[in-house]
């Protein structure tokens, strides 16, 4: 079938800083904390522990013991994870590794931690994020992603690090975003970690100085896996593909990771408010009439970027600006809903409510955006008409396996990979079809031009108000 380009660009930008951002208008309100003020093992009302040995593929040498104070105790308001040298579960070594999943889950938010790490060669402390149960990819990393508020390695002392791993950008293929910051005296003062995690940026800071920035920009799921929530933890590994770079040295342990507070933060300015101006219920329309609606975005904190207008998935309107409006022309029958969609300058995205509109007296096949394709003009191979399988589309894989557009719907629309851009229409298996309403201006003779990727020699037929052409498009 047909794969064709729009002009929608799918972009990431990663920028690695040390230094100070501008100040962003989060209203930062405190949702959670755990200050370990009461002695014992840890509140089990806000964490779990994570047990077992190997590092779950890091190749470590600790065993993450469970309810064992040598290892993980709150002691004097702080929290103790140590590592010992010391047989155990078929392992050298002993730690701990505790984790709030579960029970403290957030999506967005500022993370922060307060800690002192643990001298000696060999040691792996982290504070970190994981996704808590995410559908991206095959269900867990990278494709989930991680969040790596900070990590130190004894080898490396003075020195803290932060990082993003994602499905395309992870430690496996070396490509993982990370930056690191001088901290001479993390193992014998207290420092403050943090974590600003905003729809649009990851941003982590060491007592204020900021170490990492990854940006957004638009990027897909494959680079941008962190719009599901993530959960806190924290260990202390021994060893392992990174902390054992240069072997371990027994005599330095045991050795302790000491935490004085941890505390999550959400932003309470939260996004956008967006209604529409002129419409407040469901639209009746006639065929032919034109369809008119405008969307207008407020926001008490944030400066509004942007706002778009859509039927579906695709948009009517969009401005750089607080409103827009869609104008359509020549509205087809069939039922459409539509919605506003604004963007913040925090990265924060409002909806409005869902509008249904109704054009004639009942539903059917109809052209996506409302109105007939013309012709002569261009079709988007994503764009074929609404009214589901067997009348608009069939497809057999029963699913959307491009995850691209579309995304409830069986038709496979991924993001096209060459220049330009937008989607394509892939997976495609003999007596699947796609169909289009479309509106010829005026008689004539019209050459028929598709874009199409295959790795291989093939050919598909075009029909024409159920008659098919009768030559087929080939392509080598």
């Amino acid at each position: 079938m047909i794969s064709r380009v729009i002009p929608f660009i799918i972009a990431v930008t990663l920028a690695l800083v040390a230094g100070a951002l501008p100040t962003a208008a989060q209203d930062w309100q405190l949702v959670w904390s755990e200050e370990f003020d009461v002695d014992g093992l840890v509140d089990e009302s806000k964490w779990s522990y994570d047990v077992g040995g190997g590092g779950w593929g890091n190749e470590e040498l600790q065993y993450y013991t469970e309810r064992r104070s040598e290892n993980v105790r709150v002691e004097d308001g702080h929290l103790v994870i140590e590592a010992i040298s010391e047989p155990f579960g078929g392992r050298d070594y002993t730690s701990g590794r505790i984790v709030t999943r579960g029970k403290g889950d957030w999506l967005y938010g500022r993370m922060e931690v307060r800690a002192m790490l643990p001298p000696g060669l060999g040691t792996w402390p982290a504070i970190w994020m994981l996704s808590t149960d995410s559908d991206y990819g095959v269900g867990y990393w990278p494709d989930t992603g991680e969040i790596d508020i900070m990590e130190a390695v004894g080898h490396d002392p003075g020195r803290t690090h932060s990082s993003v791993h994602t499905q395309a950008l992870n430690s496996l293929n070396g490509s993982n975003p990370s930056n690191s910051i001088a901290v001479p005296d993390s193992y014998t003062e207290f420092h403050v970690y943090v974590l600003e995690w905003t729809p649009t940026r990851v941003t982590t800071f060491v007592d204020g100085e900021v170490n990492l920035v990854y940006e957004r920009n638009g990027a897909t799921w494959q680079r941008w896996p962190f719009d599901r929530p993530f959960h806190l933890l924290l260990n202390l590994a021994v060893g392992g593909t990174w902390g054992g770079l240069q072997g371990v040295n027994p005599d330095d342990f045991p050795t302790k990771l000491v935490v004085d507070y941890v505390r999550v933060y959400e932003d309470a300015a939260g996004p956008p408010d967006v209604s529409f101006t002129n419409v407040s219920g469901p639209v009746q329309l006639e065929p032919g009439a034109e369809f008119s609606i405008e969307a207008v975005a407020t926001d008490p904190v944030s400066d509004i970027e942007s706002i778009t207008i859509y039927q579906g998935d695709a948009p009517l309107a969009a401005a750089l600006d607080a409103s827009t409006t869609a104008v359509v022309e020549d509205v087809h029958p069939g039922c459409y809903d539509v919605r506003a969609v604004a963007v913040d300058s925090d990265g924060w995205t409002g909806t409005s409510d869902v509008i249904p509109v109704t054009v004639g007296a009942s539903c059917g096949q109809a052209p996506y955006l409302m109105r007939a394709h013309r012709i002569p003009g261009r079709i988007e191979a994503e764009h074929y008409d609404l009214g589901g399988p067997g009348v608009a589309f069939t497809d057999l894989s029963g699913n959307n396996t491009g995850g691209g557009f579309r995304e409830a719907e069986a038709v496979d629309i991924g993001p096209s990979l060459d220049v330009g851009s937008g989607y394509r229409i892939q997976d495609v298996t003999l007596r699947e079809w796609v169909e289009y309403t479309a509106h010829v201006e005026q008689g004539g003779l019209y050459r028929l031009i598709g874009r199409v990727t295959a790795l291989q020699d093939g050919s598909f037929s075009v029909s024409v108000n159920g008659e098919e052409l009768p030559d087929p498009f080939t392509y080598t």
